[in-house]
């Protein structure tokens, strides 16, 4: 498990190997939201954090009145709000740790670092990062978040650890 900054013991205060557990059953049920999108998949950001009431969100209007279908698994539900034909494909998920969905589409306000602080990666993938993007690497440095994961329109996967791109292959 390493970032731009080198090796580490730990992520996220916890174990790289239950780190590395957690990122692959993420990318289990990434995997499994791209295989049911239909329509137009316009991205995904998701926040894993032990408790969602500290963090700086706003839960969409329309979220808080669609309720998952009958027995609809959380890979057919994010698959359902990821794509144009909804206004839910706009925010984050948030979930737990044990990848249960604990609010859907949200508005995140993450704190802006101050002017100094630029992560070390960023000048030469400038021009290929979006708000959604941004907003990940932000929100990922916020106390008691674990972790957040974007996936953009070409299905790419960008995980993001304390403000910083996380490579976990």
């Amino acid at each position: 498990m390493s970032t731009q900054s080198g090796t580490m013991s730990e992520v996220a205060g916890i174990p790289v190997e239950d780190f590395r557990l957690l990122i692959l059953s993420i990318d289990a049920m990434v995997s499994g939201v791209l295989s049911q999108v239909s329509g137009s998949f316009h991205g995904l950001g998701m926040i894993v954090a032990s408790d969602a009431a500290p963090l700086p969100i706003f839960q969409l209007p329309a979220a808080r009145i669609d309720k998952p279908k009958k027995l609809e698994s959380l890979s057919t539900r994010l698959a359902r709000y990821a794509c144009d034909e909804t206004s839910l494909h706009d925010g984050f998920h948030i979930l737990s740790p044990e990848l249960e969905l604990r609010l859907a589409s949200c508005y995140v306000a993450a704190p802006v670092p101050q002017s100094e602080w630029r992560p070390a990666y960023l000048p030469g993938i400038s021009d290929r990062v979006g708000s959604r993007w941004i907003t990940a690497m932000f929100a990922s440095r916020v106390l008691g978040v674990t972790c957040t994961v974007v996936v953009n329109s070409q299905w790419r996967r960008h995980y993001f650890v304390a403000g910083e791109w996380v490579d976990y292959a």
